[in-house]
Parts: structure tokens; sequence; C-alpha cells
């Protein structure tokens, strides 16, 4: 099941991205869960419960605009693939920051929706696979190649990122090695340690 957010502070342009992105499944045979936002601040509540593959983003609304929310997605270390709704060019360049997958200017077509939802998919799809556990309340997928070792710390392990980054989950190494050994890359040479032998020199 995929999980799609989208944030809209008009009502109208929130009904059309979300029969546009009905209308993209709907071709393509998969199904998918659609939340709909007209506020920023209760779509970022959404984020520590619900786990987006896809987020759709009006940029210009009030209080917080569209590149705000992204920033606080990516700050929440939330690797969801953001699409951008917009009648405004000028932030393609804070687009790109946050790495949005596209930068839709309305009025969209059906179309062009399509398009960068297939460049979302693509990303999603790609060789470069995910685990899904949830961080400090909050639901993370983790890019498996990423990883570069698991460590064990009492009731939780820490997941260190190859960006330096390190995940600290409610979880045991060996719930944590069943997830990541049929990935292939991984070996468990302790109890409180999971490698990934792509990383060890």
């Amino acid at each position: 099941m995929i999980t799609i957010g989208i944030c809209d502070d008009d009502k109208r342009e929130l009904t059309f991205a979300e029969n546009a992105a009905r209308a993209y499944f709907s071709a393509r045979g998969r199904e998918v869960e659609i939340h709909t936002f007209n506020c920023p601040s209760a779509f970022l509540d959404s984020l520590a419960i619900n786990g987006y593959s896809v987020v759709l983003l009006d940029v210009c609304m009030p209080g917080l605009t569209g590149i705000d929310v992204a920033r606080e997605i990516r700050r929440s270390h939330t690797e969801c693939c953001i699409i951008f709704l917009t009648t405004s060019r000028e932030y393609a360049v804070e687009a790109f920051e946050v790495d949005a997958v596209q930068y839709l200017i309305k009025p969209y077509t059906q179309s062009s929706f399509d398009e960068a939802m297939d460049k979302a998919f693509a990303r999603i799809d790609a060789p470069e696979k995910y685990i899904v556990k949830k961080s400090d309340g909050v639901i993370r997928r983790l890019a498996v190649d990423k990883i570069m070792y698991v460590e064990s710390d009492k009731h939780y392990v820490d997941v260190y990122m190859n960006n330096g980054e390190v995940c600290r989950l409610r979880a045991t190494v060996e719930e944590l090695y069943d997830d990541l050994s049929p990935f292939g890359c991984f070996a468990r040479p302790h109890k409180s340690f999971i490698v990934n032998m792509s990383y060890i020199k």
C-alpha cells in the first residue's frame, strides 16, 4: 500500500491534486491511501504516524510555506519523495536544496502530474532499498545501502549512517538483523553489532 500526503491551503487545488493522484494510481492498478491537509501544521503533526512515500506540497501557504514544511520533513529525517505544486517559479532553488523530485507549476495537467509521480516512483522503486522503522516517535525510511553498522545499547539500537547521522531505534539487534539480512550485505560478527560488509576495508 502506497501512502501519499497532500497539503494545500486552497480547497479546490487540494481536491484537484487528490483526483490527479487517484487517477494516476488507478491507471496503474496500484492501491493508494491519500491523506489531505489544508494546514501545514496539521500535516507536520501527521508525519509522526504516517510513513508517506510521496508528499505533494503547495509552496505558497499562510504561516509555513511548502519550503518550510519540506525543511521540517528533512529535519525529522523522513526520506519521502517531495513534489512541489506552485504558481511561482521563485522557490526552485530552495526546492533543489530539500531534494525535491519535481516542481510543478499550477495549473498543471494530468500528464505533467503523472511524469512527476513517475520520477518519484523511479526513485522509490530503484535498487536502493529501505527499511521502515519508528525513531523518536517519527516513522523513518532508512536507505539500506547508507547504513554502515548497527550497535546495541540496552533496549535500543543505534544505526550509524554513512553521512555521520546516528538514528536511535527502540528495537533489538535480533529484530534489526531479521530486517537487514535479506539484503545480503550484512553480517553479525558480535551479539551487539551488525555490520554492512560494503563498508569494510
